[in-house]
């Protein structure tokens, strides 16, 4: 009878080691791109934080914005291995976005100040970290004005 109560807690030890992951993976800032960002894409909700000492100030409540008119409109189109954006509003185009690394894209063409992290992307629905005002690498990032949270769908 002991032997069998070993095997059995030999057995079941192990399992208690081990740990799967969970949905928590897919919404970390790992740039989580699970298919194709080519298409058009809706803005649903932006929520704004202010900038603060080099960081998002998250003491506060965001300023909400939401968009159930479908009229902000987020274009990715493949660029090589790249993509570049056309953003819309009520159809007019308000800005050009272009990648400058994994996930991560400048207004202007690339060329502005403006930041734009994708965070997390699936079939049908994104996620992105937007710094209003980035400045760049280092030290100046202080100089971004708003961080925002962008939550897209197809």
């Amino acid at each position: 009878m002991k032997k069998f109560f070993y095997l059995i807690v030999l057995a079941i030890v192990p399992m208690c080691f081990t740990s799967c992951g969970g949905d928590d993976d897919a919404n970390s800032n790992s740039g989580n791109v699970s298919s194709s960002l080519e298409g058009v894409w809706y803005l649903k909700s932006e929520k704004w934080y202010d900038w603060k000492d080099g960081k998002a100030d998250m003491s506060k409540e965001p300023s909400v914005k939401t968009h159930e008119d479908l009229t902000y409109i987020w274009t990715f189109a493949k660029n090589g291995n790249n993509y570049q954006i056309t953003e819309a509003r009520n159809g007019q185009v308000r800005d050009t976005w272009r990648s400058v690394g994994e996930n991560e894209y400048r207004n202007k063409d690339g060329a502005g100040r403006d930041r734009l992290i994708i965070r997390f992307a699936s079939d049908k629905t994104m996620e992105a970290e937007l710094y209003d005002g980035y400045y760049g690498e280092g030290n100046d990032t202080e100089k971004t004005s708003e961080y925002g949270i962008l939550t897209f769908t197809r």
